[in-house]
């Protein structure tokens, strides 16, 4: 093999693992010297792999990497990351196993799901280890056709609570994309009617699913993260249920914050300080939420009407 090619080679691999994740375009190969044999020579022996999008070329050993098989899809194809791709880069999921892409042209293909996205480029977008991606907002407001109600709650509130972004930029951008009629529209308008009456972010899932089950139960959704103050102003607690009116509170007890000697003396001791000031406080574990509701349910209708 002439020492040239050799060099060449390495120089290619060499940029495709500093800037691409191991992605090579075969016209960069080709504008360096090498024939188009030389690089079908080394697809053969599976030293570069074909990437999703047309031209595109994968290192071997990193096509299991789902940030190569991302890079290839967008920048082979002009393209951004999309979706579930976008949401992975920033942080919110975990990669889907074909990439997710946005771009201006409609495609078919199997190695990646595509979507045909008219004004791609006026749509807000930045980079994320390298790779053309959706901003945060927008790829919030692109998986909104894929999945429910409560994952989509659920992905805003980690945004939220890693402090990825603001309820009022994801509003923004949530209230233009349904007015443009996409995919997942309906989704967004009830997202955003429903956080608008209470725009507590709560500590876990749980409380979300706890809210969400109260509420088929034919229950009024309840505040989330409700402080509560005495009767000079001075903080109690914060609940992570409440319904105000009927002063009665809902504590979900984790393994992980409600285990062990001083969390039950400090939770006991906050729930007298809340009963002086005249509110009643149940606690429920995730064993009773999940196998037990016909009793948790009895036991809060119960107590919000005593105290109605």
């Amino acid at each position: 093999m002439p020492a040239h090619n050799h060099e060449v080679r390495t120089r290619l691999e060499q940029a495709a693992l500093r800037s691409n994740h191991g992605v090579i375009l075969r016209s960069e190969a080709q504008a360096a010297g090498m024939t188009r044999a030389q690089i079908d020579r080394r697809v053969r022996q599976r030293q570069w792999i074909p990437g999703p999008a047309r031209g595109t070329l994968i290192l071997s050993g990193h096509a299991d990497n789902p940030l190569a098989p991302l890079t290839a899809a967008t920048i082979g194809s002009n393209a951004i990351a999309w979706g579930q791709s976008a949401l992975a880069l920033w942080g919110l999921c975990e990669h889907p196993s074909r990439p997710t892409i946005a771009l201006e042209r409609d495609l078919q293909s199997e190695k990646m799901v595509p979507h045909f996205v008219t004004g791609l480029k006026t749509l807000p977008h930045t980079r994320r280890q390298g790779i053309a991606t959706a901003s945060l907002e927008l790829g919030l407001a692109s998986v909104a056709g894929l999945t429910g109600r409560a994952e989509l709650h659920e992905l805003i509130d980690e945004c939220l609570r890693k402090q990825l972004s603001t309820w009022n930029r994801i509003e923004g951008v949530f209230s233009r994309y349904a007015k443009q009629g996409r995919a997942g529209s309906r989704t967004i308008s009830q997202i955003v009617n429903e956080r608008s009456a209470d725009r507590s972010i709560p500590l876990s899932k749980w409380s979300r699913d706890f809210v969400a089950e109260l509420m088929r139960s034919g229950l009024p959704r309840p505040r989330m993260e409700w402080r509560i103050h005495d009767e000079h102003g001075a903080f109690l607690a914060q609940v992570d249920l409440a319904y105000p009116e009927q002063r009665y509170a809902i504590e979900l007890d984790s393994v992980e914050y409600h285990l062990g000697r001083q969390a039950f003396e400090v939770d006991r001791r906050r729930d007298a300080d809340l009963s002086r000031q005249g509110w009643n406080v149940g606690r429920f574990t995730w064993t009773q939420f999940t196998g037990h509701w016909d009793w948790v349910m009895s036991v809060i209708v119960s107590n919000l009407a005593v105290n109605r």
